[in-house]
């Protein structure tokens, strides 16, 4: 028997947003993401990196860095510069995408950094799924909480704003916004 089976059979025909938040992270658990909930997670709410997970896979994928060194190239992903929000994301994206060359300032030796492995059958990638992880922005104490998001590495990929389906005002149009605005 599913999960969702098992869903449907609890609740006999009524649904909740949160019982397709479970579903989905159920799923995920099933196929090797490890789950943690957004409050569990010590931070600023305005830090939207894992740093943890991101110092774990760097340590582990780049033996040879230091404490110092892995600051430095977090860093270097968490202040990722553009003149406008649209060349702010492709920069970061393209930083991602294909790493960069970082140089250690003690010694010269020079490292060529991926953020993420995208070597087919690595193990070197943390895959976390985070529920209800609440982001700060804006000058005010504007907050945001997606219903899931993914994280490789402690670098947030993908965000999922659920809806239940038998809402009739549950349409993708609505969800677009929420996950927007967060009203």
């Amino acid at each position: 028997i599913t999960l969702c089976q098992k869903i449907i059979s609890m609740k006999k025909g009524k649904f909740y947003e949160s019982d397709y938040e479970e579903a989905l992270i159920n799923l995920l658990e099933q196929q090797g993401w490890t789950y943690t909930y957004g409050g569990n997670i010590a931070r600023n709410n305005r830090e939207v990196l894992v740093s943890d997970d991101l110092s774990t896979y760097l340590k582990k994928r780049y033996k040879e860095l230091t404490d110092s060194d892995i600051e430095e190239i977090t860093n270097h992903l968490r202040f990722t510069s553009g003149q406008t929000h649209f060349e702010l994301l492709r920069n970061t994206f393209h930083l991602i995408r294909d790493g960069y060359r970082y140089t250690r300032n003690s010694d010269g030796k020079i490292f060529d950094i991926e953020y993420v492995d995208f070597e087919f059958g690595n193990t070197n990638n943390i895959y976390s799924c985070v529920n209800q992880f609440e982001v700060g922005y804006g000058l005010k104490a504007n907050i945001r909480i997606p219903d899931v998001l993914l994280f490789i590495n402690g670098i947030p990929l993908c965000i999922f704003e659920l809806k239940n389906p038998t809402d009739a005002n549950a349409t993708i149009a609505r969800a677009f916004i929420v996950a927007l605005l967060n009203t």
